[in-house]
């Protein structure tokens, strides 16, 4: 079954920190933690459906959060990490761990987009809202 989506004007940010310490402050022993903080437009009544992915530049590769866990991607259709039946939420915040399969750095993410998306069911234009470019972060390293 396809999805099939249209828009929602929106804004968001994204940091990715270790633990709750603010983006560049190391802490010896934490896993990398990506923070999102996304907003959708006013006034939006519908359902819809909520993606994070982490993408290549030619967005291509990467992953897409489901309720789950990452999930790796290659192109194709894409896990949403949320289902909104009625209206979109006034925002949603996610803080989970970044996918480094265990590491303590962004080392193999360098170079990708941290990208969302809110969409309702009218459309076939689905649009990532790019939120922040992957900083190296080492949470193994201690300040």
């Amino acid at each position: 079954m396809a999805i099939v989506t249209v828009a929602v004007q929106a804004g968001g940010a994204a940091t990715v920190t270790c633990g709750t310490a603010p983006m560049g402050v190391y802490n010896n022993g934490q896993l990398p933690m990506l923070n999102i903080n996304y907003t959708p437009s006013g006034g939006i009544s519908a359902p819809g459906l909520f993606w994070v992915g982490v993408l290549n530049p030619d967005r291509d590769k990467g992953t897409f959060l489901a309720p789950d866990g990452w999930k790796a991607y290659q192109g194709g259709q894409t896990p949403s990490q949320a289902r909104y039946d009625a209206d979109f939420p006034s925002s949603i915040m996610l803080t989970i761990p970044f996918p480094t399969d265990g590491r303590f750095d962004t080392a193999g993410w360098i170079g990708y987009g941290i990208y969302a998306y809110l969409g309702v069911s009218q459309n076939l234009d689905k649009k990532l809202v790019p939120l922040l470019t992957v900083p190296y972060i080492d949470c193994a390293l201690q300040n």
